[in-house]
């Protein structure tokens, strides 16, 4: 696995330099409207699902219907994994789901290096002026690493999400992702036709979602920190796709 991954870095390295990119003058190509945009929201399926992902994808849907079914604790206590995660900015407008892919990857592999932003977003068929597709970054985790198996879930209901970031992150204890719908900004640090972000911590009962933010620290989200709380419920409100 570990020739394979050095071998798609160069390979990608080498297609890079042939890459025509879209840029401005500031290096970066940015939708007329100026709100953080770098996901595209996609219903289709992850990849063309094979019979060994079919067995993993019902394993998984089974070990998060067991955990639903877990019992209430008096106490609610944050299940967090955000310590030993290694954050990363996103180094161009549209690359929220490079840098999260980034950051998962270097937490579930436990590899000293990093995956470039460009590699990935290569592998991804990532656009500089629109974004990355949703359902394309369940398979980029998949094809780089074999020590955790990455669901697609497009719009799934509340309960369905709590409980499969719960399995994910806090019972797994790795990163899952989630891609979210706020073009109004509300009770966000800002406004968004499509954003990804790495789940880094959940409440034991389910109430809040930590999250790990590419956009902090960058020009475009100026107020925004690194690692922060919200709601389950308001989450579920516009949250479009999650990676589990």
């Amino acid at each position: 696995m570990k020739k394979l991954r050095n071998l798609f870095v160069l390979l990608v390295a080498i297609c890079c330099m042939f890459q025509p990119c879209l840029v401005n003058a500031e290096g970066v190509l940015q939708p007329s409207s100026g709100m953080p945009s770098g996901i595209v929201f996609s219903d289709g399926e992850q990849t063309v699902l094979s019979d060994y992902d079919r067995e993993m994808i019902a394993q998984k849907k089974a070990q998060a219907a067991a955990l639903a079914n877990r019992p209430e604790q008096r106490t609610a206590t944050l299940i967090s994994i955000a310590s030993g995660m290694s954050f990363r900015m996103q180094e161009k407008f549209t690359y929220c789901a490079p840098a999260c892919v980034q950051m998962m990857l270097k937490y579930v592999t436990g590899d000293p290096y990093f995956y470039a932003q460009q590699s990935l977003a290569y592998f991804m068929d990532t656009s500089e002026q629109t974004g990355t597709l949703s359902n394309k970054i369940a398979p980029c985790l998949n094809n780089l690493q074999d020590d955790f198996y990455y669901v697609y879930e497009y719009e799934p209901q509340l309960a369905v999400m709590k409980n499969y970031i719960y399995s994910t992150v806090a019972y797994n204890r790795v990163p899952a992702n989630i891609c979210i719908y706020n073009p109004s900004g509300t009770n966000w640090y800002y406004a968004t036709p499509g954003h990804a972000l790495v789940v880094c911590g959940m409440y034991s009962d389910e109430s809040e979602i930590q999250f790990m933010d590419p956009l902090a620290g960058t020009e475009w989200a100026q107020n925004c920190p690194p690692i922060y709380l919200k709601s389950s419920s308001f989450v579920g409100g516009i949250c479009v796709s999650i990676v589990w």
